[in-house]
């Protein structure tokens, strides 16, 4: 009894050793376990719903052992990349603007891949329209005036910009785009402003406009009714046009700054002041040319070594073209449309 126990106790260790030797057979290299690669990838520029202009670097990142990036434009892979650091430049030359649909596509050495999250770019070079709005002529400033602007862009502005003089005098980011200029502080005479838009994407467009600043002096009472803005047609085929305006000059004047505007800048035009009835009977005192659409003649009664003009004298404003518009071929190239003309003069 005794050596049959043994035998049966001898069998069963056996057994049992045979069974934990095949429970460590299940996995290969001796029970080494063997993980999936872990990818993880993600675009991290530009940013989601930004706005491009050109040409784009798509910066790609990645953990894990990744042999190469793919760069998916709207389901379709357009490049691709297997040099880290993962970074493809995005060619939009071709392109039309509309928005655009990014992922990138991370091959994993042993064959696994994972593609990121959606990045939505707006493909913009559209620039944005802007206009100095209800503008017209004189154009004059004075004391703190609003100046309405009229912007937009298919897309969405960032921001308009008021420039005065070339620097930036305020910024505007919504609609209404109406500024709210002080020329208090401004000296009386020519003023150039300009505004600026731009939009999302870094596009920008701007309009100029020139102008000129009373805050000093007065207009005085014209004799011809204080009709000063008028048209002079286009095509003419007679370039001796003329238009004059009178009036007769107050006590204490002792300065005079006369302006022409006109809403064709390549016209030439010419303005003379004095006293009399024009520069062919009377006294021309000052006068100039210029392209531009902004012409100022200033004159002091110091030139004439007086402490003040004398009182009740007429003085005339005439408007001549220029010498640029003495030919025919001047008349054909720059006077085919009519311009509008404004005339003043403002004493102190």
């Amino acid at each position: 009894m005794k050596i049959h126990n043994t035998l049966v106790l001898v069998v069963l260790y056996l057994f049992s050793g045979l069974a934990l030797a095949s429970c460590g057979d299940d996995e290969p290299g001796g029970g080494e376990q063997i993980t999936p690669e872990t990818i993880t990838v993600a675009i991290t520029s530009p940013a989601s719903d930004s706005y491009l202009t050109e040409v784009t670097q798509i910066t790609v990142e990645v953990t894990g052992e990744v042999v190469q990036v793919d760069l998916v434009v709207n389901e379709e892979v357009v490049m691709n990349s297997t040099t880290p650091p993962f970074t493809l430049t995005w060619d939009t030359s071709s392109l039309q603007d509309a928005c655009y649909q990014l992922k990138a596509v991370a091959h994993g050495a042993r064959g696994t891949e994972v593609t990121s999250e959606v990045c939505r770019v707006n493909l913009d070079r559209t620039a944005p329209t802007v206009a100095f709005a209800d503008i017209g002529l004189p154009i004059l400033f004075s004391d703190r005036q609003e100046i309405p602007v009229d912007a937009s862009d298919e897309a969405g502005l960032a921001e308009v910009r008021l420039l005065v003089g070339g620097e930036v005098e305020d910024v505007l980011t919504e609609s209404p785009f109406t500024f709210t200029f002080d020329t208090t502080g401004l000296e009386d005479g020519a003023l150039d402003l300009a505004v600026e838009a731009e939009d999302k994407a870094g596009n920008s467009s701007g309009a100029e406009l020139t102008g000129m600043v009373v805050n000093e002096g007065i207009e005085p009472e014209y004799l011809e009714d204080n009709i000063f803005t008028w048209t002079i047609p286009g095509n003419w085929r007679v370039v001796d046009f003329h238009r004059r305006l009178h009036f007769t000059m107050p006590s204490g004047i002792t300065r005079v700054m006369a302006v022409i505007q006109w809403d064709r800048p390549e016209w030439d035009l010419e303005l003379a002041i004095g006293t009399g009835i024009c520069p062919h009977q009377g006294v021309r005192y000052a006068y100039d040319e210029a392209f531009g659409g902004q012409l100022i003649v200033t004159h002091t009664a110091e030139e004439l070594s007086l402490s003040e003009y004398p009182q009740g004298e007429t003085w005339f404003l005439h408007l001549a073209p220029g010498t640029e518009l003495n030919t025919t071929e001047a008349l054909d190239a720059n006077m085919l449309e009519s311009t509008d003309v404004a005339m003043m003069m403002v004493l102190y």
